[in-house]
């Protein structure tokens, strides 16, 4: 007659317990686990035939991590090194390590390397930023098995402090790179951690800086360049700031001016010429029949060079007479 076997590691307590046992295809079965396995035999008038068989073959005992020991755990801005011990009744295969403590140990790709009988591997930062967090060890051997997590602190800092430079004239805020006509700029370098150091130099070279104490009085003319930088406790230094300081008090200059009848038909009189500024460059040319600046018209002007028109009749009624000043970007006007 034809018989079903099946396979339980559990004896049943009825037939109708056994008959929901895995049910073998074939007469084959292959076991995954160390265990007793009951094997049966049953036939369609219910009867059954029974044996066991003992699996004693398989590694199912987990690796043990011993001692876990970092080359520093205080704050450093150093990458640390890890050293672990790790031991198995056969052997590890490998030990894995990462920051979260939910990972799948079997999938890790971050393994440590062997060095003398120990597991060895480093944690970093990148530069400019902190990595302080707790992380978490398993050892695995050759059957799988994974050890329970082993936890180590890493507090690394390789950020430097935040600082911010500001500038400003005796009556309003200061922009690097921008010209003023001011009698002096006056930098501050401020940074909010305590224990930070600031330091400047006249070029990018943070070898050659000095301590900033104080802030810093710029009464040169022409453009003046300071480099910053701060540091910590830990030797971080940071990227440099750079503040340049422009003051022009020179005045413009107005040459080669010339005037002719440009229109004999209207008539008009086109007056031309030349208006330059070295240091913050000229912004506008004004003229006037007279004398008096504030109602003065604005000429146009571009590329070192200005021109308007009058009609003939106002030229004569001004008696033939113009009075013309250059105007630089930060205000100081030349002389007529």
């Amino acid at each position: 007659s034809d018989v079903v076997l099946y396979v339980s590691t559990t004896e049943p307590e009825s037939l109708e317990e056994l008959k929901t046992f895995e049910q073998l295809e074939g007469t084959s079965y292959t076991a995954t686990k160390n265990g007793t396995y009951y094997f049966f035999a049953v036939d369609e008038e219910g009867r059954v035939g029974s044996t066991l068989y003992e699996v004693t073959g398989f590694d199912e005992t987990a690796p043990v991590i011993g001692a876990v020991e970092a080359s520093t755990t205080e704050l450093t801005n150093e990458k640390v090194t890890v050293t672990v011990t790790a031991t198995d009744d056969t052997a590890v295969d490998r030990v894995v390590y990462s920051a979260d403590p939910a990972a799948n140990p079997a999938e890790l790709t971050d393994t440590a390397t062997i060095a003398e009988d120990k597991y060895v591997f480093e944690i970093d930062a990148a530069a400019g930023e902190t990595n302080a967090n707790t992380y978490y060890i398993w050892a695995i051997d050759a059957a799988g098995n994974v050890s329970n997590p082993a936890t180590v602190q890493i507090n690394i800092d390789k950020q430097a402090p935040a600082f911010t430079v500001t500038a400003a004239t005796d009556t309003e805020p200061f922009t690097s790179g921008s010209w003023t006509g001011a009698e002096k700029v006056t930098i501050t370098a401020t940074c909010d951690e305590a224990e930070a150091t600031l330091v400047f130099a006249a070029e990018n070279d943070v070898e050659k800086a000095q301590p900033y104490t104080a802030a810093i009085e710029v009464t040169d003319e022409g453009a003046t360049t300071y480099f910053f930088w701060s540091k910590d406790a830990l030797g971080n230094v940071s990227d440099p700031t750079e503040f340049i300081v422009k003051i022009d008090r020179e005045k413009a200059t107005i040459s080669a001016m010339q005037a002719a009848v440009a229109d004999w038909a209207t008539p008009v009189i086109k007056v031309t010429g030349d208006a330059t500024d070295d240091g913050a460059g000229v912004g506008k040319v004004l003229y006037n029949s007279t004398e008096d600046f504030a109602t003065a018209k604005e000429a146009t002007y571009a590329d070192g060079k200005f021109e308007f028109s009058v009609s003939m009749e106002e030229a004569i009624a001004a008696g033939l007479t113009y009075y013309v000043w250059a105007v630089d970007t930060v205000g100081v006007v030349s002389e007529t």
